[in-house]
């Protein structure tokens, strides 16, 4: 709609696009270099527990409440890149704020 409450006309036509076809890698073609994704940052997570918990539970959250998580103290923690799981650790503090101690990377696969 427009701002004065009519309806807008469009035109919606099919598009006819040519199928993709796989094609080999060209071998001679030079690969991107490393150096390129160096400066790229990404968002690492690391999850320290979880909690099952009712509904009725959780509804009674208030500040101060305490939700016990299944992770004990001292057992590793995991590290996760975009959801994935890439390496484990344990909880550490540095300085003011919390860090993780890298104990185990996973292997690439």
């Amino acid at each position: 709609m427009t701002s004065q409450g009519s309806v807008k006309q469009i035109s919606v036509m099919p598009v006819d696009l040519p199928e993709h076809v796989e094609q080999a890698p060209d071998k001679n073609s030079p690969l991107p270099s490393r150096a390129l994704l160096d400066d790229i940052k990404v968002r690492v997570d690391v999850s320290l527990g979880t909690a099952e918990m009712t509904v009725k539970q959780l509804m009674s959250i208030q500040n101060g409440s305490i939700v016990e998580l299944e992770q004990q103290l001292h057992q590793e923690t995991h590290v996760l890149l975009n959801g994935k799981v890439i390496a484990r650790g344990e909880i550490v503090a540095v300085n003011e704020h919390f860090g993780i101690r890298i104990t185990h990377v996973l292997d690439a696969q």
